[in-house]
């Protein structure tokens, strides 16, 4: 009872979180407040949160970035408990200003818990899961001019959406106004961890660069063959991760520019993306789906 009780008292605060960004909401709009005020309330959320009880073994993981440890142990949780507390840990390290890979598990957890809580608690675990997938794509927009592959964070953008099928679907099939306010509260993510965040080894790796290196650490040794992805013609093969690779970044000077531009394009560019074709049959201006290249 305990549990259910905690898990109908999330699933509220995030829908009452969602419906309070925008109330019928046509576009998605970008914060209202300071960072540091987005920050502040966000972090109230979360403040005193029961936590795991392997708390330390994570942090300690997490701090040494062993990240293959770490996202396996985040993987390998059962009953809905023990997925709760880690909501709270991933949560706790995003407002901390972590990258990708912790906004990855936590989008996951939210989309796994909603699938297995009763609808009227669920629906809000899964809007703030499709919350989570538009800050991924701020993500990987904003801190990709980090890296120096160009190729890698379009390698992390087509793996979130080719990875997610199910997510994509609940959002293409929300109404709109909740799908603009995922895009707002994103954005308000965004701008509450912006000045934690940090270089994002994750984000920058698996593009061009890597798989170069990796093929000239492999010689000549054959390539393992992987099934290839439903409607992929040809055959794919795996590229080992070279020994000790680690993406390069550009300069500050170099993508802080960037950035800060690309930032002012982010409303518009996410209310297109969140924009279905469907809505022009309420009058309302057609743009391609979710998860459209653009």
């Amino acid at each position: 009872m305990y549990l259910r009780q905690n898990v109908r008292l999330m699933a509220l605060s995030i829908l009452l979180f969602l419906s309070s960004a925008i109330t019928e909401a046509q576009a998605v709009e970008n914060p209202r407040l300071t960072s540091a005020q987005v920050h502040e309330i966000l972090t109230s959320r979360i403040k005193d949160a029961p936590m795991p009880s392997d708390v330390a073994t994570l942090d300690k993981l997490w701090s040494r970035q062993d990240l293959a440890r770490l996202t396996a142990r985040l993987r390998d949780v059962s009953n809905i408990k023990d997925a709760w507390l880690d909501m709270n840990w991933e949560k706790a390290r995003i407002l901390d200003g972590g990258g990708l890979i912790i906004v990855y598990a936590y989008m996951t957890d939210l989309w796994r818990l909603g699938a297995t809580t009763r609808a009227s608690d669920g629906e809000g675990l899964k809007q703030a899961a499709g919350m989570m997938l538009a800050y991924g794509i701020d993500l990987i927009i904003l801190d990709g001019l980090r890296c120096a592959d160009p190729s890698a964070p379009v390698h992390r953008r087509d793996q979130l959406m080719t990875q997610n099928p199910e997510l994509i679907r609940f959002i293409a099939n929300s109404p709109k106004s909740v799908r603009m306010s995922m895009g707002t509260i994103s954005l308000a993510f965004e701008a509450a961890t912006a000045p934690l965040r940090h270089n994002d080894e994750v984000l920058c790796s698996g593009g061009l660069s890597q798989i170069s290196a990796g093929l000239k650490a492999q010689g000549d040794k054959p390539l393992v063959q992987s099934p290839s992805a439903p409607g992929m013609i040809g055959k794919t093969y795996q590229v080992p991760a070279p020994p000790g690779y680690k993406p390069e970044f550009v300069g500050e000077q170099i993508w802080r520019p960037k950035q800060n531009q690309a930032r002012a394009t982010m409303a518009a560019l996410l209310t297109k993306l969140l924009t279905m074709p469907s809505d022009s049959q309420q009058g309302e201006t057609s743009s391609p789906e979710v998860g459209n290249k653009h």
